[in-house]
């Protein structure tokens, strides 16, 4: 696994299932990434405070809490958003494997379940590929 201990991070502590947000902002511009585990399902959301009526200009679904794998059920998570070193992407990890990123350059996220719950940007599906790592 990469180290990641030089870069911009954001870091909590969650039980899946428990409502649960951590916000983080971008180190050099005005962009926010937030995940959010709201007891049902937990989502990662690019925003963009200077839209007044819609921040959130893209989310992207991490997992239904009903279907966790028994093993992460009544076990605390480690949860961390990293800003790449232009403050343009942010990318999010649970216990250290990454699940989402967030391109604000490009106006694309991706996840492992690939599919968005919204999207101002673009409604494809952008799945995860190892390759997006070389951003941060």
């Amino acid at each position: 696994m990469k180290d990641y201990s030089n870069q911009h991070i954001y870091e909590g502590r969650f039980l899946p299932g428990e409502p649960f947000v951590l916000d983080s902002k971008s180190p050099h511009h005005i962009f926010m990434a937030t995940f959010e585990d709201d007891g049902v399902d937990a989502y990662f959301y690019a925003v963009d405070p200077r839209s007044v009526n819609q921040p959130i200009k893209d989310a992207r679904l991490i997992y239904e809490c009903k279907n966790l794998a028994p093993e992460l059920r009544g076990q605390m998570l480690k949860v961390q958003i990293l800003w790449s070193e232009d403050g343009k992407k942010a990318l999010l990890l649970l216990d250290q494997y990454p699940h989402a990123a967030i391109d604000f350059n490009a106006e694309k996220a991706y996840c492992r379940m690939g599919v968005p719950l919204v999207s101002m940007w673009n409604q494809d599906n952008f799945f995860w590929e190892d390759r997006l790592l070389r951003l941060f």
